[in-house]
């Protein structure tokens, strides 16, 4: 199975005022555990990524092809191939400049042979605690959310 995750920054002032970075980053579940699991190609993003995009990034991140059309975007294509069965976690790491906070968003789901099922999506409007999130997610998977906390230090996420 294969799967694209994007990590991008974007500056623009149409259609509304914008200054984001996105970092991208997959774990697999896998005894209990997450594993971080590495791009197998970081590349340019092309006109082939733009359904891969706009069908995972507005719903989360509240970013679609049309911003990236109307401003200055430097937008980096993640390809994992050959993904095993198994349950995923993607945290997406948003830093809106404008606004100075940064926040993170979660998608978990699961590969069964050539399916992908949905376990949890936060949205862009997520208003529930981080942590609570992780608790939720923590539960979906069957782990310790300290393990998911681990993890995400990892990766320079602190979460309290």
């Amino acid at each position: 199975m294969k799967l694209k995750l994007f990590n991008l920054s974007i500056e623009t002032q149409d259609p509304r005022p914008l200054h984001i970075s996105v970092k991208s980053f997959l774990f697999l579940v896998d005894r209990g555990e997450l594993h971080p699991v590495s791009p197998n190609l970081s590349r340019e993003f092309t006109e082939e990524d733009y359904l891969d995009f706009d069908n995972l990034f507005p719903p989360i991140i509240g970013l679609s092809l049309n911003d990236i059309a109307h401003g200055n975007a430097d937008v980096k294509t993640l390809e994992f191939n050959d993904l095993s069965e198994g349950m995923y976690l993607c945290v997406f790491e948003v830093e809106d400049k404008i606004m100075q906070r940064k926040h993170v968003n979660f998608l978990a789901f699961k590969i069964s042979g050539q399916e992908i099922s949905k376990l949890y999506s936060d949205d862009m409007y997520s208003r529930e605690l981080v942590l609570k999130r992780v608790e939720k997610i923590a539960e979906i998977f069957g782990i310790d959310f300290r393990d998911i906390l681990k993890n995400l230090r990892t990766i320079g996420l602190h979460i309290d």
